[in-house]
């Protein structure tokens, strides 16, 4: 009977943790937005590296949306772009776009992927390197379902979500 409290106790205590987790990356995504001064205190304090591992190894699709959305936010000039590309950044995105994911994470990370390569040439070339382009292509090809009667292309889905610069 005691151990059921304490398994309790357990569960909570990283159901806590997984929130604040969250609520930790959410903040980061509004920074980002933000402006160009919290941008650059992201970058100074070291957030790219966390926000491509979880981009990379989250568990669910939420955590991955908003690991990319926030690099997309952060990759809007030159500088920024090429330095989440120097850690990796291109490698771990095409392998995070690769996987099967579920569409709407895969659109954050095409959306991502489109945000680097016409802010940096060196990330476009490793995009290219990567072979990142036919799965783009044929991602953009499919169609998929939106809503539970409603069918749309993903480009049409890309184009209602274009963030407003």
């Amino acid at each position: 009977m005691d151990s059921i409290p304490c398994e309790m106790s357990k569960l909570e205590t990283n159901l806590a943790r997984r929130a604040e987790q969250y609520f930790s990356e959410n903040m980061r995504v509004i920074k980002a937005h933000h402006n160009d001064c919290n941008k650059k205190i992201i970058v100074e304090e070291g957030g790219i590296p966390p926000l491509l591992k979880l981009l990379k190894e989250a568990s669910s699709p939420e955590s991955q949306i908003v690991a990319a959305i926030a690099l997309f936010n952060l990759g809007n000039n030159q500088e920024r772009a090429r330095l989440i590309s120097d850690e990796l950044g291109v490698s771990i995105i095409v392998q995070a776009f690769g996987r099967k994911s579920p569409i709407r994470v895969r659109i954050a990370i095409a959306k991502l992927i489109g945000r680097m390569s016409e802010f940096d040439p060196v990330s476009q070339e490793g995009f290219g390197r990567e072979n990142v382009i036919q799965p783009l292509v044929t991602m953009l090809s499919f169609e998929t379902f939106v809503d539970d009667d409603k069918l749309e292309s993903v480009s049409s889905v890309l184009d209602k979500g274009k963030p407003r610069d």
